[in-house]
């Protein structure tokens, strides 16, 4: 039998092994997919033991960058981006993708959002913010680029050698509500079932800004974007995200193509 699975912490709110488990079973196939709830201390050991009993893994937060030192190898792309959501294990080794990319393209391209001349505020600068952040310089030329963190020379620290860290300005969450934004994105987990109270900006910004995203995909329609909408504002979920790198995953890690309606069909959303 072969056997994959997801790793993180936390891991509950992951539909990842209802989605695989249920394609194996439709398709014969002899697989099985595990929910590996994996705190920082037990990555190393993990990444070790894995590579002798699985096909690969999909990595979500908080493990994303600190997962990059324990691979074999990392595909250019990934390398790039400086995040990886997806190891498979060839030839023993782990080797390391973004996948994460493919769902975030998908979901902006679906939702015909402009992110070029517009002011934007990102929430978080851990792995899925510097796929975003890759995705968005690389196709479109935005006026301003501002990332609120909690800790901003931490956080410089960890973004100095990240390739477009000169084209950001990282802010506290007291500095990003003095200024208006044309874009929010959400790229913390907050929100996140079960613990799905909590807004990851500042609420006099929700008013201004006309395009509200959030990478959470559980629940579909968060606080923060529950907030958007009734303002008005065009928002876009972390659905297509999580269907169109959940698709990626398989195809590099089984040879198998899988629909979105599928997808969409498993997790009670048709």
């Amino acid at each position: 039998m072969k056997l994959a699975g997801v790793i993180g912490s936390p891991i509950v709110h992951s539909k990842s092994s209802l989605i695989f488990n249920t394609i194996f079973s439709r398709l014969g196939m002899s697989a099985f997919y595990l929910s590996v709830e994996l705190k920082p201390m037990e990555l190393e050991s993990f990444v070790r033991a894995s590579a002798d009993t699985f096909v690969g893994y999909n990595v979500t937060s908080p493990h994303k960058i600190s997962i990059m030192k324990y691979l074999h190898s990392i595909v250019p792309e990934a390398s790039e981006i400086g995040s990886v959501n997806l190891v498979k294990i060839d030839g023993g080794k782990p080797k390391g993708y973004n996948v994460d990319i493919a769902g975030i393209a998908a979901a902006f391209t679906n939702s015909s959002i402009d992110f070029n001349a517009k002011d934007i505020l990102i929430a978080g600068s851990g792995g899925i913010f510097r796929t975003v952040a890759y995705y968005i310089f690389s196709n479109s030329v935005p006026a301003s680029v501002y990332v609120m963190v909690r800790d901003r020379e931490r956080a410089r620290n960890d973004l100095v050698d990240y390739r477009f860290y000169s084209n950001i300005n990282l802010v506290s969450r007291k500095d990003a509500g003095k200024r208006k934004y044309d874009v929010l994105i959400n790229c913390t987990p907050l929100g996140t079932y079960p613990e799905i109270a909590g807004m990851p900006f500042p609420e006099n910004l929700l008013s201004s800004a006309s395009v509200g995203i959030d990478m959470v995909y559980n629940p579909p329609i968060t606080e923060f974007l529950g907030a958007m909408s009734n303002n008005g504002a065009k928002i876009v979920t972390g659905r297509d995200l999580f269907i169109y790198q959940a698709m990626e995953s398989m195809k590099i890690l089984f040879g198998i193509s899988v629909k979105k309606d599928e997808i969409l069909g498993i997790m009670g959303e048709l």
